[in-house]
């Protein structure tokens, strides 16, 4: 695009047997060509500037260490060198731009990748690219990962096992993991997975010198994730609107895999928020002290609750 006007087009189908990343690459790599030419023609041009809605691209295509679909990234060095090398006064810059949201230019490549995938010419590659044998194998690594999950038989006695069962494989962060502080989105995975600060996971794996038993009674009892969860007083901090959304939480019968629902889990995160449960201290992680020679979680939980020793 020139002044608003459409001055070239290239279409050319990529390979059979390579990504999404590389058809950027070399897409962008094939329009600096035509843009070499474009200028060669029209001089008196002093600005050009990519667009690319694949942010990935962007990043690679300027640079010089080994990477997926280096030989774009080569071919677009040479390209762009020889375009500032006969044209000194144009300048040269590169913008990301969302794909699909009706950007005129953006509808127009669109189009025309389209129409090159479907075509049934020659292909600019045979040979099987870096990134196609990476995701390929990225893909089949998950689908076997789903399938033994789906396949294997969890007992209803495996407590901290059942978030297997609503939680499904996912390399990718979903929204939710991406939108919560590093520190909750950490806690969170380790309560849904029953690996976290609570003496449940201390017997099981017999770990020394930290408690098992729950401090919210002078009878000894064995610190469960769901305890902590349902009912523990230590807890109690926001607890409120678990109940609220999950009336029958505190029900013995009430399967606590329901709450590990993605759309469920923000009630949870802002639990574990409020109340501070499964982190060391037992403590929300504002207040966690920044004194090392503290007294521990043990001696703040006992004092806080006058339990005795």
């Amino acid at each position: 695009m020139c002044r608003g006007k459409q001055v070239f087009t290239i279409s050319v189908k990529h390979s059979h047997k390579s990504s999404p990343f590389d058809a950027e690459m070399y897409a962008i790599t094939h329009t600096s060509w035509k843009v070499l030419l474009y200028l060669d023609k029209n001089p008196t041009i002093t600005k050009v500037k990519y667009y690319s809605d694949c942010s990935s691209t962007l990043k690679s295509i300027m640079d010089g260490g080994p990477h997926a679909a280096q030989f774009a990234s080569i071919l677009f060095r040479i390209k762009t060198h020889e375009l500032l090398t006969k044209h000194p006064n144009v300048k040269v810059s590169m913008e990301w731009t969302p794909g699909h949201r009706g950007v005129i230019g953006q509808s127009i490549v669109d189009k025309l990748a389209k129409k090159a995938s479907k075509s049934r010419g020659p292909t600019l590659l045979d040979e099987s690219t870096k990134s196609h044998v990476k995701q390929t194998l990225r893909e089949e690594l998950v689908r076997r990962w789903r399938e033994r999950c789906r396949d294997t038989e969890i007992p209803t006695t495996s407590g901290i096992y059942q978030a297997s069962k609503v939680l499904r494989p996912n390399p990718i962060p979903d929204q939710i993991m991406k939108q919560t502080p590093l520190e909750l989105s950490g806690r969170l995975n380790q309560t849904l997975t029953g690996q976290g600060y609570h003496g449940e996971y201390y017997h099981c794996f017999n770990i020394p010198d930290n408690p098992t038993n729950c401090f919210c009674s002078s009878t000894p009892i064995l610190q469960l994730r769901d305890h902590i969860i349902c009912d523990c007083l230590m807890y109690d901090e926001g607890r409120s609107a678990l109940l609220t959304q999950f009336p029958r939480l505190q029900n013995p019968r009430f399967q606590l895999s329901s709450l590990f629902h993605r759309d469920r889990q923000p009630h949870l995160i802002w639990w574990l928020k409020k109340s501070g449960a499964f982190t060391k201290r037992g403590i929300p992680w504002e207040e966690i002290p920044t004194n090392p020679h503290d007294p521990g979680p043990s001696a703040i939980i006992k004092e806080a609750y006058e339990l005795p020793d």
